[in-house]
């Protein structure tokens, strides 16, 4: 019996682990936290994508030369693609008839999954932007207004995600965070039916108890509620409680092109009249000017960020943030 691979790709601090464990709930589910197994070969081809003893961007290069010169190369590497993630996700079931793979930065290489598996559902998930910087800082950063480490998710993450709504596709879904958690008994049925299981009620009521192995994945979110709770859809205003937050946060929305926050089901004009809804709680914030300084400068004075803004700048690239810098 073949396994049928479903993929969900989203923003971090979108919700994608309280999908994945309501979805596992079904015994035809088999999953883990998160795989990642896939974002190497997006990376394989990226010559910015990181940094190793032999040389990424040489390595890219080379590569790229390589597939360049194979007859119909691009095809090929799709097809070898899907030829090394069959059999793989086929183990990984373990007999059971669908494997999901939830791995957030998939956003990167939705065009390569379509390709290397044409047959395999992507569930393209969303959330409020400012909701996800929000979470972000509280769940990654202790509560601190630092966001560094997630330019990528920010910049390149809403443009590939308003790409793909844009491309479609017929084994794409897509699922809204705000929709999923409000009104989880509408939305589950029609993901399921799409992916190929019967919904059951204990997706919604038991979903904690599904267990994922594998260290990635939320630490946080999926444990606050004791059970599916729309009381996050709105949370994120708290955390944008000072005027400096406020006006950082603003500057961000305006970083992301405005048809593709449209697109998203985010327009800028309403995300930002939602920004300055309440009036703020702090003053000056000077907690917040200090950690924004603090991260500013981690960053300038990160000699592998200037040299890769310097590359990705020499070489016309769209974007020179985050994720080519070594952890």
């Amino acid at each position: 019996m073949s396994t049928r691979i479903v993929f969900v790709a989203s923003l971090p601090r979108s919700g994608s682990t309280l999908l994945q464990k309501m979805l596992s709930v079904s015994t035809d589910v088999a999953s883990s936290a998160e795989p990642w197994v896939m974002l190497p070969f997006w990376g394989m081809r990226q010559a910015g994508a990181g940094r190793s003893v032999y040389f990424h961007h040489t390595a890219a290069n080379a590569i790229n030369d390589f597939i360049g010169n194979v007859p119909d190369g691009e095809a090929a590497w799709a097809r070898a693609v899907g030829d090394f993630a069959r059999p793989l996700y086929t183990a990984a079931a373990a007999g059971k008839p669908v494997f999901l793979d939830k791995t957030p930065r998939y956003y990167l290489m939705l065009p390569l999954l379509r390709q290397a598996l044409p047959e395999a559902p992507v569930v393209v998930l969303l959330r409020n932007p400012l909701a996800v910087l929000a979470s972000i800082c509280e769940t990654f950063n202790r509560g601190r207004f630092i966001w560094f480490e997630y330019w990528l998710d920010w910049v390149e993450g809403h443009r590939c995600l308003a790409r793909a709504l844009r491309e479609g596709g017929p084994e794409q879904i897509v699922v809204r965070y705000e929709d999923m958690v409000s009104a989880p008994a509408e939305v589950l049925p029609a993901v399921c039916e799409r992916i190929g299981i019967r919904y059951c009620d204990d997706m919604v009521s038991g979903y904690r108890s599904a267990q994922l192995k594998g260290r990635m994945g939320d630490p946080t979110g999926v444990h606050r509620y004791a059970a599916v709770s729309s009381a996050s859809v709105d949370k994120w205003q708290d955390f944008f409680d000072s005027a400096y937050r406020r006006r950082v946060a603003a500057h961000m929305l305006s970083l992301i092109d405005p048809q593709d926050l449209a697109t998203l089901g985010y327009p800028l004009e309403s995300l930002v009249e939602a920004l300055n809804a309440t009036s703020p709680k702090r003053g000056f914030d000077l907690r917040s000017r200090i950690d924004h300084l603090t991260g500013t400068l981690a960053s300038t004075l990160d000699f592998r960020y200037l040299q890769a803004r310097w590359r990705a700048r020499k070489n016309g690239e769209p974007h020179a943030y985050g994720y080519y810098r070594a952890l």
